[in-house]
């Protein structure tokens, strides 16, 4: 016998819609959950492969410190050396603190000498020391501190001589400037004035 819809129409037209839709909705579900599980298996593809290499740079890392030799230990000191060397080492200290360098204070006195003078030599005096001398030119020893330096040299004038002794009293190097004497003389056929010249050499200057 044949079956016959006796549904209204439009009844029918939307229960197929419905179905439809259930099935469209079922399909969208269905195809979610699969991108989300693919998904996750490739995050946790990834991540265990990250672990992995971790893990072997790990291991090899184990192994070079394992295969690398431990340092050996340095052997003890002798207390007797150690204290000679902290007394040789203060008494350096002492000393170089309480001595200045010649090749410093010569050029500095080089950059304040008038062109109308010339030094013909200059004497460094150390109050507990042997007499240190040096010529004009250069010098790389050095001189006790707070002791007294001389200079000797000719102006062509006695404004020459009073313009060197302001540009010493201006030295760092040099304290207590004071001339000694003066007095002309002739050096050939020219007059000139011979001076002498004392000064404190400061310490550390």
């Amino acid at each position: 016998m044949r079956a016959v819809n006796l549904l209204p129409r439009d009844l029918s037209q939307r229960r197929f819609a419905l179905e439809y839709t259930s099935r469209t909705v079922g399909l969208a579900g269905l195809g979610a959950a699969v991108l989300i599980c693919a998904l996750l298996a490739f995050g946790y593809l990834g991540a265990s492969g990250k672990a992995k290499d971790r893990q072997e740079t790990l291991d090899a890392l184990t192994a070079q410190l394992a295969a690398t030799p431990r340092p050996v230990s340095a052997p003890p000191v002798d207390p007797a050396l150690a204290t000679d060397r902290s007394q040789r080492v203060s008494a350096l200290n002492s000393a170089l603190a309480q001595r200045i360098a010649w090749d410093r204070l010569l050029r500095r006195l080089s950059l304040v000498l008038p062109r109308d003078v010339w030094l013909s030599s200059f004497v460094a005096n150390g109050p507990a020391a042997a007499t240190a001398a040096a010529p004009v030119e250069g010098a790389t020893e050095a001189v006790p501190a707070g002791g007294t330096c001389s200079l000797q040299g000719y102006a062509y004038s006695q404004t020459g001589v009073a313009r060197l002794l302001a540009r010493l009293a201006v030295v760092p190097a040099l304290a207590d400037v004071q001339l000694k004497s003066s007095a002309q003389t002739k050096v050939g056929l020219r007059s000139v004035y011979q001076f002498n010249i004392e000064a404190t050499v400061v310490q550390g200057a």
